[in-house]
């Protein structure tokens, strides 16, 4: 690790995963949070020297207003559908 101990490396990323490989797990998913990484979810990013995960979950921001539109679908399904019509 250089700097921050919660910052990793790819050095570190590829000792662990060298590891895991060398003992039988070369087929382990790699999960992120709620939502396991797919090859089209990962980017190089030369100019920063990072490498960036884009999975959809990642985005919290638009997971919470699609949470909030949908509160707002179902109040409006509850006031003009509402039951006792």
């Amino acid at each position: 690790m250089n700097g921050k101990a919660s910052e990793i490396t790819v050095d570190y990323l590829l000792d662990l995963l060298t590891k895991l490989h060398d003992n039988g797990n070369g087929d382990m998913k790699i999960r992120c949070s709620d939502g396991f990484i797919h090859e089209d979810e990962i980017g190089i990013n030369h100019i920063d020297n990072e490498i960036m995960f884009r999975g959809a979950l990642f985005n919290f921001p638009i997971a919470e207003k699609i949470g909030a539109f949908k509160k707002d679908i179902d109040a409006a399904y509850r006031r003009f559908y509402r039951a006792d019509k």
